[in-house]
């Protein structure tokens, strides 16, 4: 199979993961609550990464060049050429649409979390996972998340990869020159083994990669954090 084919597929495979596994996620979180605030908060969000799944389904059918290739494709393996399809670098295996319901935990002092995260529905979910658990601030880019640690000295941080004017990488040096214990856990779309050993030799303790594996999450801030 083309290079590009295989770039195209895990391409597509992200961009539906992420609508799939927020569907499936916040259904999931609308049965297990009474609130009605939260209740209509994540029927709104459900319906929302549904016109995304709809609209990246409708982009499929409009990419000529990847229809063109796989049908070539189809037309070697059905004229008898044997079509060698070499292994690809992948995300780690994760059950992408297990949510993790926490067991109850003794009464104890909330440690404060920042989660640097610039798309509303990550951090809505992220949240709603982590809201009894931790004291949460939100900055929406690298700049912000910077700005509030230097400010509130949170105990851990969850920071996304890819935000706007500051990415999670150059945000990671410049809370490393204030502080060089706090964990700080990476967020990314891009966990290939090269992503991986990039995050870890950038001052990262550890990453989740998207669509988040809320067993991952919880297990690696339990990890980090000790509760």
């Amino acid at each position: 199979m083309p290079a590009n084919i295989k770039e195209i597929l895990a391409n597509l495979g992200l961009e539906l993961r992420a609508p799939v596994n927020a569907i499936t996620s916040f259904s999931r979180l609308l049965c297990n609550t009474d609130d009605p605030v939260k209740k209509r908060r994540y029927s709104d969000l459900i319906q929302s990464n549904a016109a995304l799944l709809e609209s990246i389904l409708d982009d499929m059918l409009e990419r000529p060049v990847a229809a063109a290739d796989v049908q070539a494709e189809t037309l070697k393996e059905n004229s008898g050429e044997t079509v060698a399809i070499p292994p690809t670098e992948s995300a780690e295996p994760e059950d992408d649409i297990n949510l993790y319901t926490a067991p109850p935990r003794k009464k104890e002092e909330k440690k404060t979390l920042l989660v640097a995260e610039d798309n509303e529905s990550n951090y809505f979910l992220i949240s709603s996972l982590l809201e009894d658990d931790f004291n949460l601030i939100h900055a929406w880019n690298g700049r912000e998340a910077v700005d509030i640690f230097a400010e509130h000295r949170p105990d851990l941080i969850l920071m996304d990869i890819n935000m706007p004017l500051m990415d999670g990488y150059e945000a990671t040096r410049n809370i490393r020159q204030l502080s060089e214990t706090t964990p700080i856990i990476a967020v990314t779309a891009y966990a290939f083994a090269s992503d991986r050993t990039r995050i870890m030799e950038s001052g990262f303790n550890s990453y989740v990669s998207k669509p988040i594996n809320a067993d991952r999450l919880i297990s690696e801030i339990e990890r980090l954090t000790g509760r």
